[in-house]
C-alpha cells in the first residue's frame, strides 16, 4: 500500500508539471494568435482605404485559426528554469549497480523514504511467494542501502528467500553472514537459530547443536532462544 501511495504521489507531480507546460505553451500560442489577427485585420483595412470603403460598409474580415494539436508539441523559446527542475527530479533513475557491502562501522544510516520503498517491495515480493524476485529486489536493497537500519534485515531475508527455495546452502552462507555482519542486529538471534535448522536439515547435528547453544548463551530473553531450546531437546 505505501508503495503505491508514493507511486500515485509521484505520478500527481508528473502530471500537475505537465499541465502546467501545456497551459504556458497554449498561453503563447493565444498571444501569437491575436497578434496575427491584428495584423491581418489592419492589412485588410490598408487594403480597403484606396477604394474608398469605409469600417461601416466593409465589416473586418473574421480571421479563424485552428490550433493543431501538434502545435502544442512545439517547445518553447524560454522554458521556466522551475519547471525543467522539476521535470528533471522526477525522471526514473536507475539503481545502483553497486556489489552488496558490509555495513560501516559506528551507527546505522537513518531509512530514506526511498530505501523503505524498495525493502517493502522486496518483503512484498517474499509474502506473495514469489522468492526469486525478493531475493534479487533485497540484493538491489544492499547495493544502495546496505549502511542502514534494515541491512540486516535484508540479509536475513535473502536467506529466508533462498531456505523457501530448498537452497540450504546458500541460505546457510545468508543467515552466518548476517549474525557476522550484524551480531548485534535485530535479526542476528533468528539468524542464529537458522543456522541451528538449516545444519539440523543437513545431517551437522552437532553444528546444529552448538547453534542452538549460542543462542541460548547470546540472546537468552529473545523469543529464538524459547525455541533453541525446544529444538536442544529434541536432538
Amino acid at each position: 500500500m505505501k508503495q503505491r501511495v508514493i507511486e500515485l504521489q509521484r505520478q500527481t507531480t508528473i502530471d500537475k508539471v505537465e499541465i502546467d507546460r501545456l497551459r504556458q505553451k497554449l498561453s503563447v500560442l493565444e498571444e501569437r494568435f491575436e497578434r496575427e489577427a491584428a495584423e491581418r485585420a489592419a492589412a485588410a483595412e490598408r487594403a480597403a482605404g484606396p477604394r474608398g470603403l469605409t469600417e461601416e460598409s466593409v465589416p473586418a474580415p473574421r480571421v479563424v485559426e485552428v490550433i493543431e494539436v501538434s502545435d502544442l508539441e512545439e517547445p518553447l523559446e524560454d522554458e521556466p528554469a522551475e519547471v525543467v527542475a522539476a521535470e528533471a527530479a522526477l525522471e526514473p533513475q536507475p539503481a545502483p549497480a553497486a556489489p552488496d557491502r558490509a555495513p560501516a562501522a559506528g551507527t546505522p544510516a537513518a531509512v530514506t523514504p526511498a530505501a523503505q520503498a524498495v525493502y517493502d517491495q522486496a518483503y512484498s515480493l517474499y509474502h506473495q511467494g514469489r522468492y526469486a524476485d525478493a531475493e534479487a529486489t533485497f540484493h538491489r536493497f544492499l547495493a544502495a542501502y546496505a549502511e542502514t537500519d534494515l541491512g540486516d534485515n535484508a540479509r536475513y531475508w535473502i536467506g529466508e528467500s533462498r531456505l523457501a527455495r530448498n537452497e540450504l546452502e546458500a541460505a546457510l552462507e545468508s543467515f552466518r553472514e548476517t549474525v557476522r555482519l550484524h551480531p548485534e542486529g535485530n535479526k542476528a538471534p533468528d539468524a542464529l537459530l537458522r543456522v541451528g535448522e538449516v545444519l539440523e536439515r543437513l545431517g551437522d547435528l552437532d553444528g546444529a547443536r552448538a547453534s542452538y547453544l549460542e543462542v541460548r548463551r547470546r540472546f537468552p530473553e529473545s523469543p529464538a532462544s524459547e525455541e533453541a531450546a525446544g529444538r536442544l531437546e529434541r536432538l
